[in-house]
């Protein structure tokens, strides 16, 4: 019993781990990795703000 709990239990951790993606997913995500847009203005702004309220 323990062990078909067990197996059950890694099973459904082991489903919300991996993430399958299709090619292009993939391509996209790899992409996005290598060359990530730029930063925009609001955005660079929310960090400072952030690492202001933080400390970083």
């Amino acid at each position: 019993m323990i062990s078909s709990l067990q197996t059950a239990a890694k099973q459904a951790i082991q489903e919300h781990e991996i993430m399958i993606l299709s090619r292009r997913d993939q391509e996209v995500f790899v992409e996005a990795l290598l060359n990530p847009p730029v930063k925009s203005a609001k955005l660079r702004s929310a960090a400072q703000s952030y690492k202001q309220k933080m400390g970083a």
